[in-house]
């Protein structure tokens, strides 16, 4: 099998190509050149020519991944990398084998305070095609506007900027409202609920999937649990533990897939 992996000569995104090309036997090539002849293409992060390539890769029928930041313990070069098929977020269809995570699981309490809402950044607006309106606040093509539906109730809002170095008071945070950002998955382990994108979130995919925003303790392990199968370290994906995950996919089918 050929694998294509993508670099774009930012220094992160070229280290963590390197590890997948060892591990996976693939070929590098620049992402900016665009997308070559391969069975499987994978590139870290949607920026500097790999949404191109993502999106040509698509077209054609392809398998593609996206590796990014791991959802927790994520640190360069020494921290965890995720990956995700035909997405920058694995979703909660496919894939059911689980590994262990060190998270501790708190369980809900009912909570005073506010929601915080978590715009998207404009590269992940870019991406999946959302507009920003500063009147409405945010508008997107989620199936539901939920900041809409929040402004019309008594909720108090508490908007966080992509770029707020502050860490989150979440003592205070009633409830969570997010298209895919990863600190969905904070608010999820400290039990507080949270409204995600269903199509492109694994947190909203999960929501989905059982039904209602859960707060059950053991529901929430096991989407961790789920997520932890998805990342792993720059040193395992050298070693070509990424097949672990990227193996369960090829036999789906962009079809097939819609269907789940």
């Amino acid at each position: 099998m050929r694998v294509a992996v993508y670099r774009t000569g930012h220094p992160i995104c070229d280290r963590v190509a390197e590890s997948l090309a060892r591990g996976l036997n693939g070929t590098l090539h620049l992402a900016s050149d665009g997308i070559v002849d391969a069975d499987v293409h994978i590139a870290y992060g949607i920026l500097r020519g790999t949404s191109e390539v993502f999106k040509a890769a698509e077209k054609s029928g392809k398998p593609w991944f996206v590796v990014d930041r791991g959802f927790w313990g994520a640190e360069h070069y020494d921290g965890l990398y995720r990956i995700a098929y035909r997405g920058t977020q694995p979703i909660y269809r496919l894939f059911s084998i689980q590994k262990e995570h060190s998270l501790e699981v708190e369980p809900y309490v009912q909570r005073e305070g506010y929601t915080l809402i978590c715009p998207p950044s404009e590269y992940v607006c870019d991406w999946f095609g959302i507009k920003m309106y500063p009147a409405r606040l945010i508008e997107t093509n989620w199936e539901l506007d939920w900041t809409e539906k929040l402004m019309q109730s008594n909720q108090r809002i508490q908007v966080r900027k992509k770029s707020a170095q502050s860490p989150i008071d979440w003592k205070n945070v009633a409830s969570l409202v997010t298209y895919n950002s990863s600190v969905a998955i904070e608010a999820i382990k400290r039990g507080i609920p949270v409204i995600s994108d269903k199509t492109n979130s694994a947190v909203g995919s999960f929501q989905d999937v059982v039904g209602q925003i859960h707060l059950d303790t053991s529901r929430r392990d096991s989407l961790l649990r789920w997520l932890s199968a998805h990342q792993m370290s720059l040193c395992d994906i050298e070693r070509g533990r990424a097949w672990e995950v990227i193996h369960h996919y090829l036999p789906y089918s962009s079809a097939q897939i819609q269907e789940k």
